[in-house]
């Protein structure tokens, strides 16, 4: 039952590293690649030389871990069904053909294990813990796929512990428990590492979904050297034999010296064993369990502060949906592809129009992507699509100027990032409601409504590293009024009105329209250092990070 609690972390440690990069996903219904996230080739050689402090950052401890203990129950067997050494398959025969001959009363046919196995410590020496990606490299009769990760293992000191294995027959309980107390199994000091690689294959299946297949491991198991050790004695069941009144036993200390001087067969059983579980078993066991989780949709879902809520009161919080739609190379650069929904859990269903998101890619030839560790590429829709629902809400029905005034807003700002980049800024379309006074009322219909573009920055604070959206300023060539407003005298009214947007100037370049940008600051436990922002001319605000060196 040892080989059984091997399989068993094996096949948890590998599934782990299989799921690794599985951002908790649900297919996105409003915002195509809201999110864009590129790795460059010196972010991926991260994952390669320090995969170790990524997982340790993520909160688990792979030096060593304790484990309580389980009980496990087979299903009704065969002892020969149970092995797949035909050697041994061929012993068992041989042995219960003798017993069933000479005795009655033993009926040894099918059994039914219960296996008790508790307090399990273990520990290693990971001298390596990687991950390499690449792009498919498919051959003629090979499934398409898009990514190929490669999992590498070398380790070292490997120590497992058990207080205690024991092991009983449920269709037999007269032979009581078999077991060990205090089994101890170290990897010896001239010992080879160990050495295992897992590939694993990302794509999609013909509907769109995720698929996971891992390949046959490659492993040096066999060629690894381990010493055990146990607490005497064995728990063993006491048989007697009764010959004309005179009784016989079995000399337990005996069956005891022999287990003892077959310890390295044993082990090597153990160890063929397990390599033939991790090139035949396992692979189809992680392809399997993945595809059952990505099946029941894993998804995460996250509540945010509505943009423009009033400070100090208490509001609805929205909820927002983020998932994973691609995973696949760009260039040379790893491409994760995010979708997202926002919603206000306060209101229906509030339809996105579509004008309003980058319906392509980032322009990747046209940005430093390459330059930089990973970068995310946020597209104008996900912004917008939050700006929509706190309008909705009136949370932008005026703006406050630092001059001590503020200007009424009619209907939804429009963030664009669109057409822009290359020495054009970012834009936030607006609709102010404005109030004439005096004398030169008589030539308008109050309140008027004026639109204008204002020009936006994205400013990285060397402080917090927050991305803060401040406004530079309004593009004057977009200052519109209609006509409808008008009275007499267009041309006038529209050139006071043009003044009257220029005096605002002052006041509205510097202008701090939000805070900070909701970007991570770590990725997966990875710290990240904002370097640089700048917009995409296909919709997008582009934010290079480098990993933070501590």
């Amino acid at each position: 039952m040892l080989l059984e609690l091997l399989k068993r972390f094996f096949f948890s440690f590998f599934l782990f590293l299989s799921c690794f990069f599985y951002i908790s996903s649900i297919r996105a219904e409003n915002i195509k690649h809201s999110v864009g996230l590129y790795i460059s080739q010196n972010g991926l050689n991260y994952f390669k030389n320090n995969l170790k402090e990524v997982v340790e950052n993520n909160g688990f401890n792979i030096d060593e871990f304790f484990y309580a203990g389980t009980q496990i129950e087979t299903e009704e067997q065969t002892l020969e069904e149970m092995v797949s050494d035909p050697e041994v398959q061929e012993q068992i025969a041989e042995v219960k053909g003798q017993l069933n001959r000479f005795f009655s009363g033993l009926d040894l046919d099918k059994h039914k294990f219960q296996v008790d196995i508790e307090g399990v410590a273990f520990s290693a020496n990971w001298e390596k813990i990687s991950l390499d990606f690449y792009k498919p490299q498919i051959t003629e009769e090979e499934e398409p796929y898009d990514v190929l990760v490669y999992a590498w293992i070398e380790a070292t000191d490997i120590k497992i512990s058990v207080d205690k294995i024991h092991a009983r027959d449920l269709n037999h309980k007269f032979l009581g428990d078999v077991g060990v107390d205090g089994l101890k199994i170290e990897q010896v000091d001239s010992s080879d590492k160990l050495r295992i690689g897992l590939p694993l294959k990302f794509g999609k299946d013909e509907s769109g979904k995720f698929k996971l297949v891992v390949s046959k491991p490659v492993s040096n198991m066999n060629d690894v050297k381990f010493d055990a050790d146990f607490t005497s004695p064995l728990k063993l069941p006491e048989i007697k034999i009764l010959i004309n009144d005179h009784e016989v036993s079995l000399n337990l200390e005996e069956v005891e010296k022999l287990v003892v001087e077959k310890e390295p067969m044993i082990l090597e059983k153990i160890q063929s064993s397990l390599q033939g579980f991790l090139e035949n078993q396992a692979p189809q066991m992680i392809t399997e369990k993945a595809e059952s989780a990505l099946e029941g949709g894993l998804f995460e879902v996250t509540q945010m502060n509505p943009p423009g809520a009033p400070e100090g009161k208490f509001v609805p919080k929205f909820l927002w949906k983020l998932g994973l739609e691609e995973l696949n190379f760009v260039g040379d650069n790893l491409h994760l592809g995010l979708g997202a929904t926002v919603e206000d859990p306060s209101r229906g269903v509030v339809p996105f129009p579509s004008k309003y998101t980058a319906l392509d890619y980032p322009n990747i030839d046209k940005s430093e992507v390459s330059d930089y560790d990973i970068t995310l590429a946020l597209n104008q829709g996900l912004v917008n699509r939050m700006i929509q629902l706190s309008a909705l809400r009136g949370y932008f029905k005026k703006m406050d100027l630092d001059g001590g005034e503020s200007i009424g807003i009619e209907g939804m700002p429009v963030v664009t990032f669109k057409g822009k980049g290359n020495n054009k800024p970012a834009t936030l379309s607006l609709e102010i409601i404005y109030e004439v006074t005096g004398w030169q009322k008589a030539f308008v219909r109050n309140p008027i409504h004026i639109n204008f573009d204002m020009n936006l920055s994205f400013p990285i604070d060397p402080a917090t590293g927050r991305i803060k959206m401040v406004a530079s300023g309004i593009d004057m060539d977009t200052v519109y009024l209609d006509d409808k407003y008008i009275r007499l005298f267009k041309s006038k009214v529209r050139k006071s009105v043009r003044e009257q947007i220029k005096e605002m100037q002052k006041d509205i370049n510097g202008m701090e329209i939000a805070d900070e940008i909701p970007v991570p600051s770590d990725l997966g436990g990875i710290l990240l250092k904002k370097q640089k922002t700048e917009i995409n001319e296909n919709g997008y605000l582009m934010i290079y990070n480098n990993y933070l060196e501590l």
